[in-house]
């Protein structure tokens, strides 16, 4: 039989008492009277738990009084009655209190019935244990139960389920409950509320000895999520204190936080049966590394209940008791928190002092039972702030059997769901600013959300919301900073302990390990701070990048925090989600499902210095932070704002005044400034902080610096957007670095320069390819894409980003992240690649260019340049000349020029004069068809044929194939004769060589004064006979325009680009075809047949003086000086 007597201890009690000791609720509690109101809570249960069918068994129906005053059943009688399904016969009945000192009366008709005519004190019970044999076959029957009397509220009645098998039950949890009271015994259901108490109710499976089906020995329950005990401002008694000494420990009363009624069968203490104890449960001072340490003594024995939070999950309260005692087997326990122990309500059960009236109170060292002194009594129990969702608190138990598992979750029965959310305030404030006031600033930036947890202390009021998402924007213009790549690492999400399988659900923040991170020190970019009332300290830690969407880079980048107070051992592990706008940059943080707990204030702060993790906005003026903060209630939106300002320019200088400012430079040279020698050239632009973003580069170079493309294969574009560029060494040119990031110590990345087949109009393309890894982030290969052209008239070479039909141009800014470009620098190194002009004159704008900025602007840059080393240049040009020996009237005759050079190594020439003999006069008829200048420069294909009157074609170790194309008379409305104007082209370019034309007292004059600085190996003109021949032949009639017998000479002066003067009488050939054999057409041709003849002399002498004559009549006639040398 089960008495109900508070009798000696037991080693150990179960973690059934450990669940409710550490359950935690809110409730708003109503103000108690004086004298206090009694509450009669029933319960029934049958013993064994399965009854067997044929057999004998029990039922036992308990009334406790769980209200805070006496239940007066000397004046009311207490009743207790059960009501019996017809296939269980009574046999005996029985009726005793809790101290087994008073009986009951009883009988069993009409109904089932015990009667108590004493007083019952609060957390006191009486039982009545009903006798029956069994005559239901298997299944499920039920037992209705119900108590009234002593003046007191009632539960009512309750309906019991009662299982019939032949089978004993096995191991394992026969009842579970969990329920928020307010007083007088009614459910509390509000969200946020301070609950008079919270009762957690635990049966384990019996057997017919009355005792548990297996001895327990660990049980762990997990709260419901959201469940608070405010330990923070609650008495703590030491270990000390607690030590059971005689029975009773010394703890005292403002310690306590409730009370548990525990049924325990010990056969050395309780031969006669199980026993049911009530004892006080106090609020012990904890050892470091929980949260909270709640503790039961009965007799000499302690019960010490440990708690851990759920780190990772929902953050539920975890409570567990290991090993608990085989001697005292568990059987059920009724655990009572108060929502607010301090308040007088619960003076007559506060501690030994006063619980059973004081019953148990040992004069010799406790102080008689005295109220409360707590003036302003905080609350201690929260309900969660979420409603619609019954309160989960899953069970799992473990017996003694060797290799016996954890059993599987056992959920609460009839859970409660909470509602009046609607009540409930979500009052949060933000404030974010950075560390800097100074415009364009890599800065450290502190954010501080704060809640308002008055309520979550005041008995009378209610909590506020807890925050469930947080979505932070900031303001335009504070973005991320490329320089903190510089020395960062991310943390993968095993290393931050992330145990779900697909990695992008990480920010749901329901699938992390309770552990301590793994995470590499340079993976930290900001620390964290969250101040809580429910915790004496509080939590400090790291905010980590983490590695999700970083190789490859996209949007969103993810971070963790993770705080921790070592002395609770509460951590805190999220995952949220930073998302950069695509176009703006603009930053959008996002915290999801944060945990259903509150907080005071969170500052997060990322790291400042130079690697800092953003840079702050460009202009000066105020910074607006918006928000969108969700509660758990389900109720309205927050949207707290924060504003800062930006009071200076970066460095403390002036601010910008509207358009930024933009004023980049330019550097550029020849590691070699020999002329015409092979060297590498390099180019850095540079762009001061707080400037307009550089987004456009024109560089024009000097004069005659050009390069060998005949030496590499330009790399084709890839056939579709999207696709990737193939470029290999055959197209490298050199290499490229960049600097990103504002301040002192930017990102540095390195590239290749490649030379591209051409498009939009340019022969040829520049192609800078960078590998975007910045720390632990790959955005992928960021191409540039320029357009090489070559001005038709000087040959310069000018460079020109150009993002073309795949958008390719300098960035600034990828995938939300700002470029902030703060120097680029090219550097072309392919050996015997690029080479220097051949003039040595000064070149003050030689590198020219224009710079374009992200607001419009464009800014004109220039570097010197001047070769050196003219003097030591060979120039050696040779210049021939052959005419058509046989004119005519209409189709005049021809001449072709034919002007040969090594090359490269070569000063170039510069200036051409060609004096034509008078024998070979211009036609006239051909000048008067010239094009007009308005005409050629439109288009020269569209000239009026007679406007043709030749071609050239012009061999260059620059290209792979000769330029070529056709002359043209053009005539320019201020010149008296038209120009000779060569169009030539090849490989995409296009080359105009401008002669001009003199005619004086019948000679003409060509002059090409401004000859292209750039090699060649051989220049041909031909100037055809035919209908628009420029020349014709000019001798008398009866000669018929026969030009045989007649000597051509034509005065030439060859100018270098160094200043080198060739000057020289060219005899002209004639082709052939003039009777009589070969004439004598140049001076070339008479000295060798005047040397032949020499040769035919007999005698040395003779000779020796014929030769020397020979060739001082017919050998060269010309000077070289150099002029102008550098």
């Amino acid at each position: 039989m089960r008495a109900l007597a508070r009798t000696s201890g037991r080693a150990r009690l179960s973690s059934l008492l450990v669940f409710g000791a550490c359950t935690v609720a809110l409730a708003i509690p109503a103000a108690a009277a004086a004298e206090g109101t009694p509450w009669l809570s029933v319960s029934a249960s049958a013993v064994p738990t399965n009854l067997p069918p044929g057999g004998e068994g029990t039922i036992v129906v308990v009334a406790a009084n769980h209200g805070d005053g006496v239940a007066t059943g000397s004046t009311v009688p207490i009743v207790l009655s059960a009501k019996l399904p017809a296939s269980l016969k009574v046999t005996k009945i029985f009726g005793i209190d809790g101290s087994g000192t008073f009986g009951m009366v009883c009988a069993p008709v009409p109904a089932t019935t015990c009667t108590y005519n004493h007083d019952l004190q609060p957390y006191e019970r009486v039982q009545m244990t009903v006798f029956v044999k069994v005559e239901a076959a298997d299944g499920q029957i039920s037992t209705v139960a119900e108590a009234s009397g002593g003046g007191a509220g009632a539960t009512g009645a309750i309906t019991q389920g009662i299982h019939v098998g032949a089978s004993a039950a096995p191991f394992g949890v026969n009842k579970y409950e969990l329920t928020p009271e307010n007083l007088g015994g009614s459910i509390d259901r509000q969200a946020g509320a301070h609950p008079f108490q919270l009762t957690t109710t635990v049966a384990l499976n019996e057997n017919a000895k009355e005792e548990p089906v297996e001895t327990p020995r660990n049980l762990q329950f997990t709260l419901p999520p959201g469940l608070i005990g405010n330990i923070a401002n609650r008495p703590q008694c030491s270990e000390v204190a607690f030590t059971p000494e005689n029975g009773v420990n010394r703890c005292p009363g403002d310690t306590a936080v409730g009370v548990a009624e525990v049924t325990i069968r010990e056969q050395r203490q309780f031969k006669e049966g199980a026993k049911t104890l009530t004892v006080p449960i106090f609020n012990l001072v904890p050892t470091r590394g929980e949260p909270a340490r709640f503790g039961l003594a009965p007799i000499n024995d302690a019960v010490v209940l440990d708690t851990s939070v759920r780190t990772g999950k929902d953050y539920a309260v975890v409570v567990t008791a290991d090993n608990t005692s085989q001697a005292a087997g568990l059987i059920a326990s009724s655990v009572t928190f108060w929502g607010v122990p301090g308040e007088h309500s619960h003076d007559n059960a506060r501690g030994w002092e006063c619980i059973r009236g004081g019953a148990v109170r040992n004069p010799a060292f406790m102080p008689p039972c005295e109220p409360s002194k707590e003036s302003n009594p905080k609350a201690f129990l929260t309900l969660p702030t979420s409603c619609g969702t019954p309160l989960a608190s899953p069970l799992r138990p473990q017996s003694w059997v060797p290799g016996a598992p954890l059993l599987e979750d056992v959920q609460v029965e009839n859970p409660v769901t909470l509602e009046g959310c609607e009540n409930l305030k979500f009052e949060p404030s933000i404030k974010l600013a950075p560390e800097s006031p100074f415009a364009s600033t890599p800065s450290a930036l502190t954010t501080n959300v704060s809640v308002p947890q008055e309520g979550l202390l005041s008995p009378t009021s209610l909590a506020q919301s807890a925050v469930r998402t947080t979505t932070v924007t900031l303001p335009p213009g504070l973005v991320l900073s490329p320089a903190a790549a510089n020395g960062l690492l991310a943390c993968g999400a095993s290393e931050m302990g992330f145990l779900g399988a697909v990695e992008e659900s990480q920010t749901g923040n329901e699938e992390f390990s309770p552990d301590s991170s793994l995470c590499p020190d340079p993976a930290k970019v900001g620390t964290v701070k969250i101040r809580t009332p429910v915790l004496e300290h509080e939590l400090t830690g790291s905010v980590y990048l983490a590695r999700e969407h970083t190789a490859p880079f996209q949007a969103p980048i993810v971070i963790y925090l993770l705080a921790e107070d070592p002395i609770s051992g509460v951590r805190v592990k999220l995952a949220g989600k930073v998302t950069p706008d695509p176009a703006t940059g603009q930053i959008v943080s996002t915290f999801e499902n944060t945990p259903d707990v509150p907080f005071e204030e969170l500052a997060l702060t990322f790291f400042g210095g130079p690697h800092a993790s953003v840079s702050t906005p460009p202009q000066c003026g105020p910074a607006t932070t918006m928000t969108d903060l969700t509660p758990w209630s389900g109720q309205a939106h927050a949207t707290p704002t924060s504003t800062f300002e930006i009071t200076a320019g970066p460095g403390g200088s002036a601010c910008p005044n509207g358009t930024l400012p933009f004023a980049p430079s330019l550097q550029a040279g020849s590691a070699n400034t020999q002329a015409a020698a092979f060297t590498p050239f390099t180019l850095t632009i540079g762009k001061p902080d707080g400037q307009q973003a550089l987004n456009g580069i024109s560089v024009t170079l000097p004069q005659g610096m050009a390069a060998v493309l005949a030496s590499v294969t330009p790399c084709p574009e890839p056939p579709a957007a999207g696709q990737p560029w193939a470029c290999g060494a055959e197209s490298l040119l050199g290499h490229a670095t960049t600097s990103s990031g504002l301040g002192g110590e930017p990102f540095t990345l390195a590239g290749n320069v490649y030379i591209t087949t051409g498009y939009h109009g340019a022969p040829f393309g520049l192609l800078v390819e960078t590998d975007a890894k910045a720390g632990p982030f790959d955005l992928g290969l960021i191409d540039v894409r320029s357009r090489i052209n070559v001005d038709p008239t000087t040959a310069q070479v000018t460079v020109t980003t150009d993002g073309g039909p795949r958008g390719e141009i300098v960035p600034t800014i990828l995938k939300g992240v700002p470029v902030q470009l703060k120097q680029i620098s090219v550097a072309i190194d392919r050996p015997n690649f690029q080479f220097n002009p051949t003039n040595c004159a000064p070149m003050g704008a030689g590198i020219a260019g224009t710079l374009g900025g992200a607001e419009g602007a464009a800014f004109g840059v220039s570097w010197p340049f001047q070769a050196t080393g003219c003097s030591s240049l060979a120039f050696h040009p040779k210049l021939s000349a052959v005419a058509g020996h046989q004119g005519s009237k209409s189709n005049g005759t021809s001449l072709n020029v034919t002007v040969e050079s090594a090359g490269l190594g070569q000063a170039n020439i510069k200036k051409v004069d060609l004096q034509l003999p008078a024998t070979l006069p211009s036609r006239l008829t051909t000048i008067q068809k010239a094009c007009l200048a308005a005409v050629f420069a439109a288009n020269p294909s569209i000239c009026p044929e007679g406007s043709n009157i030749g071609r050239a074609k012009i061999s260059t170790p620059v290209l792979k194939k000769p330029l070529e194309g056709p002359a043209y008379l053009v005539s320019y409305g201020s010149a008296k004769f038209p120009d000779v104007e060569f169009v030539l082209q090849g490989e995409g370019i296009l080359l105009i060589l401008d002669g001009h034309t003199d005619i004086k007292n019948g000679i003409t004059y060509s002059r090409f004064e401004a000859a292209p600085d750039a090699p060649f190996t051989k220049f041909v003109t031909e100037l055809p006979a035919g209908p628009h021949s420029a020349l014709t032949a000019f001798v008398p009639p009866a000669k018929k325009y026969s030009l045989c017998g007649t000597t051509l000479l034509m005065p030439t002066e060859i100018v270098a680009q160094d200043g080198a003067v060739i000057k020289q009488t060219t005899n002209i050939g004639l082709s052939k075809g003039c009777k009589g054999g070969a004439t004598k057409l140049t001076r070339a041709r008479l000295l060798r047949k005047a040397l032949a003849a020499c040769h035919k002399k007999k005698g040395r002498h003779k000779r020796v003086a014929c030769e020397r004559s020979a060739r001082q009549k017919y050998g060269p006639k010309h000077s070289a000086k150099r002029h102008n040398k550098k």
